[in-house]
Protein backbone atom coordinates (compact mmCIF):
# COMPACT_ATOMS: atom_id res chain seq x y z
CA UNK A 1 0.00 0.00 0.00
CA UNK A 2 2.86 2.36 0.87
CA UNK A 3 4.57 1.73 -2.44
CA UNK A 4 1.29 2.56 -4.23
CA UNK A 5 1.07 5.79 -2.22
CA UNK A 6 4.65 6.73 -3.03
CA UNK A 7 4.07 6.06 -6.68
CA UNK A 8 1.05 8.30 -6.92
CA UNK A 9 2.05 11.86 -7.75
CA UNK A 10 -1.51 13.07 -7.22
CA UNK A 11 -1.78 11.60 -3.73
CA UNK A 12 1.58 13.03 -2.73
CA UNK A 13 0.50 16.48 -3.86
CA UNK A 14 -2.78 16.16 -1.98
CA UNK A 15 -0.90 15.12 1.16
CA UNK A 16 1.32 18.20 0.96
CA UNK A 17 -1.69 20.43 0.17
CA UNK A 18 -3.53 19.14 3.25
CA UNK A 19 -0.51 19.99 5.39
CA UNK A 20 -0.32 23.58 4.12
CA UNK A 21 -4.09 24.07 4.44
CA UNK A 22 -3.91 22.95 8.06
CA UNK A 23 -1.23 25.60 8.69
CA UNK A 24 -3.38 28.24 6.99
CA UNK A 25 -6.59 27.56 8.93
CA UNK A 26 -4.83 27.11 12.27
CA UNK A 27 -3.05 30.46 11.88
CA UNK A 28 -6.26 32.06 10.58
CA UNK A 29 -8.06 31.19 13.81
CA UNK A 30 -5.18 32.29 16.04
CA UNK A 31 -3.68 35.33 14.28
CA UNK A 32 -5.97 36.48 11.47
CA UNK A 33 -5.97 36.54 7.67
CA UNK A 34 -2.70 38.43 7.03
CA UNK A 35 -0.68 36.22 9.34
CA UNK A 36 -2.23 33.07 7.85
CA UNK A 37 -1.35 34.12 4.30
CA UNK A 38 2.18 35.13 5.29
CA UNK A 39 2.91 31.91 7.19
CA UNK A 40 1.50 29.75 4.39
CA UNK A 41 3.62 31.54 1.77
CA UNK A 42 6.72 31.26 3.97
CA UNK A 43 6.17 27.51 4.20
CA UNK A 44 5.50 27.12 0.48
CA UNK A 45 8.44 29.31 -0.55
CA UNK A 46 11.21 29.11 2.11
CA UNK A 47 13.38 31.59 0.20
CA UNK A 48 10.76 34.30 0.98
CA UNK A 49 12.05 34.29 4.55
CA UNK A 50 15.64 35.08 3.58
CA UNK A 51 16.59 38.39 5.12
CA UNK A 52 17.27 41.46 3.06
CA UNK A 53 20.93 42.30 3.42
CA UNK A 54 21.05 46.07 3.41
CA UNK A 55 20.79 47.02 -0.24
CA UNK A 56 21.98 43.51 -1.13
CA UNK A 57 18.92 41.30 -1.50
CA UNK A 58 20.04 37.72 -2.11
CA UNK A 59 17.98 34.97 -3.66
CA UNK A 60 15.13 37.09 -5.06
CA UNK A 61 12.58 35.16 -7.13
CA UNK A 62 13.13 37.39 -10.18
CA UNK A 63 16.75 36.28 -10.11
CA UNK A 64 15.70 32.69 -10.85
CA UNK A 65 15.58 33.47 -14.56
CA UNK A 66 19.27 32.94 -15.37
CA UNK A 67 19.23 29.57 -13.57
CA UNK A 68 17.16 27.51 -15.93
CA UNK A 69 15.51 24.14 -15.36
CA UNK A 70 17.00 21.61 -17.75
CA UNK A 71 15.64 18.09 -17.86
CA UNK A 72 14.64 17.81 -14.19
CA UNK A 73 11.29 16.31 -13.24
CA UNK A 74 9.39 18.59 -10.86
CA UNK A 75 6.72 16.04 -9.95
CA UNK A 76 8.85 13.88 -7.67
CA UNK A 77 11.69 16.28 -6.87
CA UNK A 78 11.10 17.05 -3.21
CA UNK A 79 14.04 17.44 -0.79
CA UNK A 80 13.99 17.64 3.00
CA UNK A 81 16.82 19.52 4.74
CA UNK A 82 17.36 18.82 8.44
CA UNK A 83 19.57 21.03 10.58
CA UNK A 84 19.84 22.45 14.08
CA UNK A 85 22.48 25.05 13.24
CA UNK A 86 21.86 28.55 14.54
CA UNK A 87 25.02 30.10 13.08
CA UNK A 88 23.98 32.91 10.76
CA UNK A 89 26.64 32.39 8.11
CA UNK A 90 26.02 28.62 8.06
CA UNK A 91 22.31 29.26 7.55
CA UNK A 92 23.09 31.76 4.80
CA UNK A 93 25.67 29.74 2.88
CA UNK A 94 24.81 26.08 3.57
CA UNK A 95 21.03 26.15 4.08
CA UNK A 96 19.33 29.18 2.52
CA UNK A 97 21.68 29.14 -0.45
CA UNK A 98 21.00 25.46 -1.01
CA UNK A 99 17.23 26.02 -0.83
CA UNK A 100 17.50 28.82 -3.39
CA UNK A 101 19.51 26.90 -5.97
CA UNK A 102 17.57 23.65 -5.57
CA UNK A 103 14.24 25.46 -5.98
CA UNK A 104 15.52 27.37 -8.99
CA UNK A 105 16.41 24.01 -10.57
CA UNK A 106 12.87 22.73 -10.12
CA UNK A 107 12.99 21.06 -6.69
CA UNK A 108 10.64 21.71 -3.79
CA UNK A 109 12.29 21.90 -0.36
CA UNK A 110 11.44 22.13 3.31
CA UNK A 111 13.79 22.84 6.22
CA UNK A 112 13.19 21.05 9.53
CA UNK A 113 14.99 20.76 12.87
CA UNK A 114 15.83 17.46 14.57
CA UNK A 115 13.12 18.08 17.18
CA UNK A 116 10.37 18.00 14.52
CA UNK A 117 10.33 14.22 14.43
CA UNK A 118 6.72 13.89 13.27
CA UNK A 119 7.26 16.23 10.31
CA UNK A 120 10.57 14.55 9.47
CA UNK A 121 8.93 11.14 9.21
CA UNK A 122 5.88 12.49 7.36
CA UNK A 123 7.88 14.39 4.76
CA UNK A 124 10.52 11.67 4.39
CA UNK A 125 7.91 9.42 2.77
CA UNK A 126 7.37 12.14 0.14
CA UNK A 127 11.00 13.07 -0.40
CA UNK A 128 13.47 12.09 -3.07
CA UNK A 129 16.40 13.05 -0.86
CA UNK A 130 17.01 14.06 2.75
CA UNK A 131 20.06 16.22 3.52
CA UNK A 132 21.19 16.33 7.16
CA UNK A 133 23.50 19.28 7.83
CA UNK A 134 25.84 19.01 10.86
CA UNK A 135 23.10 17.55 13.03
CA UNK A 136 23.04 14.27 14.96
CA UNK A 137 19.90 12.13 14.61
CA UNK A 138 18.96 8.96 16.45
CA UNK A 139 19.35 5.64 14.68
CA UNK A 140 15.58 5.09 14.99
CA UNK A 141 14.81 8.23 12.97
CA UNK A 142 17.43 7.29 10.39
CA UNK A 143 16.02 3.77 10.06
CA UNK A 144 12.46 5.08 9.72
CA UNK A 145 13.52 7.32 6.84
CA UNK A 146 15.47 4.49 5.20
CA UNK A 147 12.36 2.31 5.41
CA UNK A 148 10.72 4.87 3.13
CA UNK A 149 13.52 4.22 0.59
CA UNK A 150 14.68 7.83 0.59
CA UNK A 151 18.36 8.56 0.00
CA UNK A 152 20.08 10.16 3.00
CA UNK A 153 23.00 12.58 2.72
CA UNK A 154 25.06 13.80 5.66
CA UNK A 155 26.58 17.23 5.05
CA UNK A 156 29.40 19.01 6.88
CA UNK A 157 31.90 21.75 6.12
CA UNK A 158 34.72 21.37 8.68
CA UNK A 159 37.10 18.70 9.94
CA UNK A 160 34.82 17.94 12.87
CA UNK A 161 33.23 14.58 12.04
CA UNK A 162 34.96 11.66 13.78
CA UNK A 163 37.53 11.68 16.58
CA UNK A 164 40.33 10.52 14.26
CA UNK A 165 39.69 13.46 11.93
CA UNK A 166 39.39 15.84 14.85
CA UNK A 167 42.89 14.79 15.90
CA UNK A 168 44.09 15.19 12.30
CA UNK A 169 42.65 18.72 12.18
CA UNK A 170 45.30 19.99 14.60
CA UNK A 171 42.98 22.18 16.67
CA UNK A 172 42.75 20.05 19.82
CA UNK A 173 46.13 21.22 21.09
CA UNK A 174 44.89 24.82 21.21
CA UNK A 175 41.62 24.07 23.00
CA UNK A 176 40.87 23.95 26.71
CA UNK A 177 40.11 20.62 28.38
CA UNK A 178 36.41 21.45 28.54
CA UNK A 179 36.37 22.48 24.87
CA UNK A 180 38.04 19.20 23.90
CA UNK A 181 35.45 17.14 25.83
CA UNK A 182 32.56 18.99 24.17
CA UNK A 183 33.92 18.89 20.64
CA UNK A 184 34.87 15.20 20.89
CA UNK A 185 31.36 14.33 22.04
CA UNK A 186 29.81 16.31 19.20
CA UNK A 187 32.28 14.83 16.71
CA UNK A 188 31.39 11.25 17.69
CA UNK A 189 27.65 11.93 17.52
CA UNK A 190 27.98 13.49 14.07
CA UNK A 191 30.06 10.55 12.85
CA UNK A 192 27.45 8.06 14.08
CA UNK A 193 24.79 9.82 12.02
CA UNK A 194 27.10 10.12 9.00
CA UNK A 195 27.86 6.39 9.10
CA UNK A 196 24.14 5.59 8.89
CA UNK A 197 23.60 7.85 5.86
CA UNK A 198 24.04 6.71 2.27
CA UNK A 199 26.38 9.45 1.01
CA UNK A 200 28.20 12.57 2.18
CA UNK A 201 28.26 16.21 1.06
CA UNK A 202 31.22 18.46 1.90
CA UNK A 203 32.08 22.07 1.07
CA UNK A 204 35.48 21.78 -0.65
CA UNK A 205 37.44 19.32 -2.78
CA UNK A 206 40.15 19.42 -0.13
CA UNK A 207 37.71 18.23 2.55
CA UNK A 208 36.46 15.49 0.23
CA UNK A 209 40.01 14.31 -0.40
CA UNK A 210 40.91 14.33 3.30
CA UNK A 211 37.93 12.16 4.25
CA UNK A 212 38.41 9.87 1.27
CA UNK A 213 42.05 9.20 2.11
CA UNK A 214 42.28 9.54 5.90
CA UNK A 215 38.99 8.77 7.63
CA UNK A 216 39.03 5.27 9.07
CA UNK A 217 35.22 5.17 9.23
CA UNK A 218 33.83 7.22 6.34
CA UNK A 219 36.30 6.63 3.50
CA UNK A 220 34.01 4.08 1.85
CA UNK A 221 31.19 6.59 1.43
CA UNK A 222 30.55 8.41 -1.84
CA UNK A 223 31.37 12.07 -1.20
CA UNK A 224 29.93 15.01 -3.17
CA UNK A 225 31.36 18.54 -3.13
CA UNK A 226 29.06 21.56 -3.04
CA UNK A 227 31.04 24.75 -2.47
CA UNK A 228 29.80 28.04 -1.05
CA UNK A 229 28.96 30.74 -3.58
CA UNK A 230 28.21 34.46 -3.60
CA UNK A 231 24.95 35.35 -1.89
CA UNK A 232 24.30 37.80 -4.72
CA UNK A 233 26.17 39.36 -7.61
CA UNK A 234 25.53 43.02 -6.79
CA UNK A 235 28.88 44.36 -5.61
CA UNK A 236 28.95 47.59 -3.66
CA UNK A 237 31.01 50.42 -5.07
CA UNK A 238 33.59 51.83 -2.67
CA UNK A 239 32.43 54.80 -0.61
CA UNK A 240 34.09 57.05 1.94
CA UNK A 241 35.32 54.66 4.62
CA UNK A 242 35.08 55.03 8.39
CA UNK A 243 37.74 52.36 9.09
CA UNK A 244 41.02 51.55 7.40
CA UNK A 245 41.13 47.91 8.48
CA UNK A 246 38.81 45.34 10.03
CA UNK A 247 39.03 41.74 11.09
CA UNK A 248 36.70 39.16 12.56
CA UNK A 249 38.60 37.74 15.47
CA UNK A 250 39.21 34.01 15.68
CA UNK A 251 38.73 32.11 18.92
CA UNK A 252 41.21 33.23 21.57
CA UNK A 253 42.54 29.66 21.70
CA UNK A 254 43.68 29.86 18.05
CA UNK A 255 46.67 32.06 18.79
CA UNK A 256 48.49 31.87 15.44
CA UNK A 257 45.93 34.06 13.67
CA UNK A 258 46.12 36.64 16.43
CA UNK A 259 49.88 36.73 16.07
CA UNK A 260 49.49 37.49 12.36
CA UNK A 261 47.09 40.34 13.14
CA UNK A 262 49.43 41.73 15.79
CA UNK A 263 52.40 41.55 13.40
CA UNK A 264 50.44 43.31 10.67
CA UNK A 265 49.15 46.09 12.89
CA UNK A 266 52.58 46.47 14.47
CA UNK A 267 54.10 47.08 11.05
CA UNK A 268 51.36 49.61 10.24
CA UNK A 269 51.98 51.32 13.57
CA UNK A 270 55.72 51.60 12.87
CA UNK A 271 55.07 53.02 9.41
CA UNK A 272 52.73 55.64 10.86
CA UNK A 273 55.35 56.62 13.46
CA UNK A 274 57.62 57.59 10.57
CA UNK A 275 55.10 59.06 8.15
CA UNK A 276 52.59 60.53 10.56
CA UNK A 277 48.82 60.12 10.74
CA UNK A 278 46.54 57.59 12.41
CA UNK A 279 44.60 54.54 11.26
CA UNK A 280 41.28 53.17 12.50
CA UNK A 281 40.85 49.43 13.01
CA UNK A 282 37.53 47.68 13.64
CA UNK A 283 37.57 44.40 15.57
CA UNK A 284 34.46 42.24 15.19
CA UNK A 285 33.74 39.33 17.48
CA UNK A 286 35.64 37.85 20.39
CA UNK A 287 36.15 40.49 23.08
CA UNK A 288 38.94 38.53 24.77
CA UNK A 289 40.84 38.37 21.50
CA UNK A 290 40.33 42.10 21.11
CA UNK A 291 41.85 42.66 24.54
CA UNK A 292 44.95 40.72 23.47
CA UNK A 293 45.46 43.09 20.53
CA UNK A 294 44.63 46.14 22.62
CA UNK A 295 47.36 45.24 25.12
CA UNK A 296 49.93 45.65 22.34
CA UNK A 297 49.56 49.38 22.92
CA UNK A 298 49.77 50.57 19.32
CA UNK A 299 50.36 54.32 19.53
CA UNK A 300 49.07 55.34 16.10
CA UNK A 301 46.11 53.01 15.74
CA UNK A 302 42.60 53.55 17.11
CA UNK A 303 40.91 50.25 17.92
CA UNK A 304 37.12 49.84 18.02
CA UNK A 305 35.37 46.67 19.15
CA UNK A 306 31.87 45.45 18.27
CA UNK A 307 30.30 42.09 19.04
CA UNK A 308 29.39 39.49 16.45
CA UNK A 309 26.73 40.78 14.07
CA UNK A 310 23.75 39.28 12.31
CA UNK A 311 24.89 38.54 8.77
CA UNK A 312 23.11 41.45 7.08
CA UNK A 313 24.46 43.94 9.60
CA UNK A 314 27.92 42.43 9.17
CA UNK A 315 27.90 43.14 5.43
CA UNK A 316 26.57 46.64 6.02
CA UNK A 317 29.40 47.28 8.49
CA UNK A 318 32.03 46.08 6.01
CA UNK A 319 30.87 48.73 3.54
CA UNK A 320 32.61 51.27 5.82
CA UNK A 321 35.96 49.42 5.77
CA UNK A 322 38.81 49.71 3.27
CA UNK A 323 40.63 46.41 3.97
CA UNK A 324 39.43 43.24 5.71
CA UNK A 325 42.14 41.04 7.26
CA UNK A 326 41.59 37.28 6.87
CA UNK A 327 44.63 35.57 8.42
CA UNK A 328 44.67 31.76 8.59
CA UNK A 329 47.36 29.48 10.00
CA UNK A 330 48.32 26.44 7.96
CA UNK A 331 46.48 23.88 10.13
CA UNK A 332 44.73 20.94 8.48
CA UNK A 333 41.54 22.38 9.97
CA UNK A 334 41.96 25.63 8.02
CA UNK A 335 43.00 23.82 4.84
CA UNK A 336 39.36 22.82 4.40
CA UNK A 337 37.93 26.34 4.73
CA UNK A 338 35.90 28.03 2.00
CA UNK A 339 36.45 31.65 0.95
CA UNK A 340 33.20 33.16 2.27
CA UNK A 341 34.89 35.92 4.26
CA UNK A 342 36.48 37.19 1.04
CA UNK A 343 33.11 36.97 -0.75
CA UNK A 344 31.54 39.09 1.98
CA UNK A 345 34.28 41.73 1.87
CA UNK A 346 34.16 42.08 -1.91
CA UNK A 347 30.35 42.24 -1.97
CA UNK A 348 30.56 45.07 0.55
CA UNK A 349 33.12 47.00 -1.52
CA UNK A 350 36.13 46.23 0.69
CA UNK A 351 39.45 44.61 -0.27
CA UNK A 352 40.17 41.35 1.60
CA UNK A 353 43.72 40.45 2.60
CA UNK A 354 43.99 36.66 2.83
CA UNK A 355 46.35 33.84 3.73
CA UNK A 356 46.76 31.29 0.91
CA UNK A 357 45.15 28.52 2.97
CA UNK A 358 42.14 26.37 2.11
CA UNK A 359 40.03 27.73 -0.76
CA UNK A 360 42.09 30.93 -0.61
CA UNK A 361 45.03 28.97 -2.07
CA UNK A 362 43.17 29.08 -5.38
CA UNK A 363 43.54 32.87 -5.36
CA UNK A 364 47.25 32.50 -6.07
CA UNK A 365 46.54 31.19 -9.58
CA UNK A 366 44.30 34.14 -10.48
CA UNK A 367 46.02 37.37 -11.52
CA UNK A 368 43.53 39.71 -9.85
CA UNK A 369 42.96 37.67 -6.68
CA UNK A 370 46.67 36.94 -6.19
CA UNK A 371 47.12 40.62 -5.27
CA UNK A 372 45.03 39.96 -2.15
CA UNK A 373 47.27 37.15 -0.87
CA UNK A 374 49.71 37.56 2.03
CA UNK A 375 51.97 34.55 2.52
CA UNK A 376 52.48 32.82 5.87
CA UNK A 377 54.96 34.92 7.82
CA UNK A 378 54.72 37.99 5.59
CA UNK A 379 51.98 39.77 7.54
CA UNK A 380 54.63 41.81 9.33
CA UNK A 381 55.96 42.93 5.93
CA UNK A 382 52.56 43.53 4.37
CA UNK A 383 52.33 47.20 5.36
CA UNK A 384 54.58 48.26 2.47
CA UNK A 385 52.53 46.20 0.02
CA UNK A 386 49.35 47.83 1.30
CA UNK A 387 50.84 51.27 0.77
CA UNK A 388 51.53 50.28 -2.84
CA UNK A 389 48.04 48.91 -3.25
CA UNK A 390 46.50 52.17 -2.08
CA UNK A 391 47.72 53.82 -5.27
CA UNK A 392 45.47 51.57 -7.37
CA UNK A 393 42.96 50.52 -4.69
CA UNK A 394 39.87 50.92 -6.89
CA UNK A 395 41.39 48.95 -9.75
CA UNK A 396 42.43 46.13 -7.41
CA UNK A 397 38.93 46.02 -5.90
CA UNK A 398 37.10 46.04 -9.25
CA UNK A 399 39.35 43.34 -10.73
CA UNK A 400 38.94 41.14 -7.66
CA UNK A 401 35.15 41.54 -7.74
CA UNK A 402 35.10 40.48 -11.41
CA UNK A 403 37.27 37.43 -10.75
CA UNK A 404 35.38 36.29 -7.66
CA UNK A 405 32.13 36.44 -9.64
CA UNK A 406 33.64 34.28 -12.38
CA UNK A 407 34.93 31.69 -9.91
CA UNK A 408 32.15 31.65 -7.29
CA UNK A 409 29.17 33.42 -8.86
CA UNK A 410 25.77 32.06 -9.75
CA UNK A 411 26.93 30.56 -13.04
CA UNK A 412 29.48 28.43 -11.17
CA UNK A 413 26.86 27.60 -8.54
CA UNK A 414 24.38 26.39 -11.14
CA UNK A 415 27.01 24.10 -12.66
CA UNK A 416 27.99 22.65 -9.27
CA UNK A 417 24.42 21.94 -8.16
CA UNK A 418 23.55 20.40 -11.52
CA UNK A 419 26.63 18.21 -11.26
CA UNK A 420 25.55 17.03 -7.80
CA UNK A 421 22.04 16.27 -9.03
CA UNK A 422 23.35 14.49 -12.14
CA UNK A 423 25.78 12.39 -10.07
CA UNK A 424 22.77 10.98 -8.29
CA UNK A 425 20.54 10.56 -11.32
Amino acid sequence: MMQKFRGSVLKRKLYILRYYLSIFFFTLRKEGVKAAIKKSLDKLFPSRKLKKISDHEPFVKSDYLPIVKEGLSKDLDFIVIITDTMIDQCLTYRINQKIFFLESLGYSTIKLSSSQVGKILSFARLAKKVIIYRTALSSDIIKSMQDEQVKLYFEFDDLVVGKDMLFYSGIKASLSEKQVINIEKESSELEETALLCDELIVSTDRLRKVYSENSTQLNNKKIHTINNFLVNEEFKSPVTKSYDFAFTTPSLSISNELEMVKDFLGAIDEELALSGGRKKVLVIGNEKAYSVVEKCGFENIDLTFIKYLEYGSYLKTLENVSFVMIPLSDLNFNQSKTAIRAYDALLAGAVPLVSPVGEYANFVENEALSKLVINGDDWALAAKAIVGMRNDYYEVLASAQTSIKEMYGWGAAKSEYKRFLNEDS
